[in-house]
């Protein structure tokens, strides 16, 4: 029995890479890291900072403490 030349070979990360990116959920997911990525940065991120210093009694220069919902009840009562 002769062996063809193809069967042989090994696929190559190439190869493989190629492969798994020609199906459409990776490729739908590894298209949608860079967004994702740009969402964290730009909305996250920002959202989870001012989430911390509503719940802190933080000021310029000097890191707050947690004081929990002191600073909604302040304004309620203002």
């Amino acid at each position: 029995m002769a062996a063809t030349a193809g069967s042989s070979l090994k696929p190559t990360r190439e190869f493989a890479l190629a492969r798994l990116l020609n199906r459409e959920a990776p490729l739908g997911y590894a298209l949608l890291l860079p967004a994702l990525a740009i969402l964290a940065v730009f909305v996250a991120y920002p959202f989870a900072f001012g989430l911390w210093l509503a719940l802190t009694d933080s000021t310029i220069g000097r890191l707050g403490h947690f004081i929990g919902l002191a600073n909604f009840a302040y304004i309620l009562r203002d």
